[in-house]
């Protein structure tokens, strides 16, 4: 199985003073991974501003197990506290499927794409 990845990058939505960091996740969030992805996550967080909001995509994960969206959960507490916006985009079927039973898509928002998350993040 190939390694599970997190990569951000800074995006613009409505203009050069955006706060956005797209995050991509590819791989599984699992027992054997999912503590290093968050490590990094973590200090994604810490080391911007606050009021960064963070549009993740999920199109490239094909699995989270409970412990995963433990830390998402964490991740959006902690985004928010910052005065941020957390959004998920794109998120397999499978995977959404999950979320939606433990309750997760009541508290964080879901889209189908990454613009219908941009233009969440930006009202």
């Amino acid at each position: 199985m190939a390694e599970t990845t997190l990569t951000a990058e800074a995006i613009t939505v409505q203009g050069p003073e955006d706060k956005i960091q797209l995050v991509e996740i590819n791989g599984h969030l699992d027992e054997a991974n999912v503590d290093r992805i968050a490590e990094i996550f973590y200090q994604k967080i810490d080391e911007n501003p606050e009021g960064t909001s963070y549009l993740i995509d999920f199109q490239n994960v094909a699995f989270i197990n409970s412990k995963g969206i433990g830390y998402f959960l964490d991740f959006f507490r902690k985004i928010t506290e910052k005065g941020g916006k957390m959004v998920l985009a794109r998120i397999p079927e499978n995977v959404l499927d999950i979320l939606e039973v433990v309750g997760v898509t009541k508290i964080i928002e879901t889209h189908f794409t990454i613009d219908e998350a941009k233009l969440a993040l930006a009202s």
